[in-house]
């Protein structure tokens, strides 16, 4: 790593505004791995005074305990961080490219706390949805490896579902013209743009302002985030769905038209 970079970390650890969340975004390092270089990088006296200020609340470190005041996730001198070398190295080990590394991943999975976790941002999600819609793997295989270790459909009913919506999704976009309303008119549109506060990421809401910047860098976006995302455009901002759902289809690593479609239709 170089020292620009640890240099970086370090100054965005000590800005009480810039949560860890934040961090993790720009640089893929975790609460954890910034704590470690702390520890590492800072004289003891400086480190001890670094976790007071983190635990007692003076910084504001994370995201979801912060003051509702705080409404942008870094503080207003740091400087916009793009996609740098580390957070690459992160999202490399996301979503590997190696044939028998991704079937290693199946093996990874924990259906039962994936269906526990799912709806949060650092939940236990697989991160299998680009070989899919790739048609590297299918969902046919990644249910098979699942129930071949034993598991009950009845126990990981969450996880089988979320693999039906995909396979359900492909079958509505053979039949219907999803381009199109496939069920009920949009009510209440006032554009057919998409809002400026998005595309700048700058909504004012910090988890969809980071979900939006890491979107854009990576090509990654939490399931929930999306439709967070989308009922921000269509049912605030009053957008027509169909252009924001290109928008967000473009920048997909896992982009797959139909089940982006139909969710921003559903939503």
């Amino acid at each position: 790593m170089e020292q620009k970079d640890i240099d970086r970390i370090i100054e965005m650890a000590w800005e009480d505004r810039t949560s860890f969340e934040a961090i993790k975004i720009q640089f893929g390092f975790t609460e954890a791995d910034v704590i470690t270089l702390m520890r590492r990088e800072l004289k003891r006296s400086s480190f001890n005074l670094w976790r007071k200020r983190v635990n007692t609340g003076v910084s504001q470190k994370h995201a979801l305990k912060r003051n509702s005041e705080i409404s942008r996730f870094k503080c207003s001198l740091q400087k916009t961080i793009a996609m740098n070398k580390i957070s690459k190295h992160y999202m490399e080990y996301l979503f590997v490219t190696d044939y028998k590394q991704i079937i290693e991943k199946l093996d990874q999975i924990d259906p039962v706390k994936y269906g526990s976790t799912r709806n949060y941002v650092n939940g236990a999600v697989t991160y299998l949805s680009p070989y899919i819609s790739r048609g590297v793997i299918s969902t046919k295989q990644v249910l098979k490896n699942v129930l071949e270790k034993g598991y009950k459909i009845a126990e990981i009913e969450y996880f089988v579902k979320e693999l039906c919506w995909r396979d359900y999704f492909q079958r509505v976009a053979q039949v219907k013209d999803i381009n199109k309303e496939i069920k009920q008119i949009q009510s209440t549109i006032s554009n057919y743009e998409i809002p400026a506060q998005i595309l700048n990421a700058a909504t004012g809401i910090e988890g969809i302002d980071i979900s939006i910047q890491q979107l854009h860098q990576s090509g990654y976006m939490h399931n929930h985030c999306r439709m967070y995302t989308a009922s921000i455009i269509c049912n605030i901002a009053k957008s027509h769905w169909y252009h924001p759902a290109k928008w967000m289809y473009y920048h997909l690593l896992d982009g797959d038209w139909a089940s982006n479609a139909c969710s921003w239709q559903w939503v």
